[in-house]
């Protein structure tokens, strides 16, 4: 949580957004899902210039180099996940992204399935509980992702699997 927070101030030029008028109704809703699960984000401009002094900085490198501001939360989550498996950082950059302006659970689902043999990672023995972190996070946005391999075949079946073209680094 505290790495997610440092996240945010050291980025919190990427956040004015969030918080202009014609935004901040739907933004609030991100806000709130992330307080939801203990990560106590600012709820407006001035909580954010509050909890972020200027000279408040993030050491450490990024689980996803390269990666959005979005993405840098997520893998905050757990940033050994990632680490383990850098094959997901640009798939899950666009996944995201594309989740956060459309919430469109079945398009994400669609594109996930689509490339499902990267997602195999998550699952792999030596990452599995690191990354459960993230499937679980995720779980709570609604987002319900399979929590095993098997999930993950029940759910994008190999036969069925649609090729959908997403943006990767």
């Amino acid at each position: 949580v505290d790495a997610i927070k440092a996240k945010v101030c050291a980025q919190k030029g990427i956040f004015d957004c969030v918080y202009e008028e014609g935004n901040v109704d739907e933004c609030r809703k991100v806000l709130v899902a992330f307080n939801s699960f203990g990560v106590m984000l600012p709820m407006s401009a001035e909580d954010l210039k509050k909890q972020c002094p200027s000279t408040q900085a993030f050491a450490g490198e990024p689980a996803c180099a390269g990666g959005s501001g979005i993405l840098s939360m997520v893998t905050d989550i757990a940033p050994d996940c990632f680490k383990n498996c850098q094959q997901l950082c640009g798939p899950m950059d666009t996944l995201v992204t594309e989740y956060m302006v459309t919430q469109d659970v079945d398009a994400i689902k669609a594109k996930a399935c689509a490339q499902k043999g990267i997602f195999d990672c998550l699952y792999e023995e030596g990452n599995a509980d690191e990354c459960r972190k993230v499937l679980v996070a995720c779980n709570s946005f609604g987002v319900t992702l399979p929590m095993s391999a098997e999930d993950l075949e029940k759910q994008c079946p190999s036969n069925l699997a649609k090729v959908v073209p997403t943006t990767s680094r």
